[in-house]
C-alpha cells in the first residue's frame, strides 16, 4: 500500500474518532478523553503535513 493511500485512509478514521461526542463509550475511560482527543489530533496534523 503506498503511503499516501494509508495517510488518508488513516486519517479519515482519526477524524471520524473525532467527530463523535466521545471517543470512550465506558465511564472507565472518560478521564482519558481529553489526553485521546489531543493525542489523536496530533497524529491527523502530522499525517496532513505535505
Amino acid at each position: 500500500m503506498p503511503g499516501t493511500v494509508y495517510r488518508q485512509g488513516r486519517a479519515k478514521v482519526l477524524r471520524g474518532f473525532l467527530e463523535r461526542p466521545c471517543i470512550f463509550t465506558t465511564p472507565e475511560f472518560a478521564s482519558l478523553e481529553a489526553a485521546a482527543r489531543r493525542n489523536l489530533t496530533t497524529e491527523l496534523a502530522a499525517l496532513e503535513r505535505p
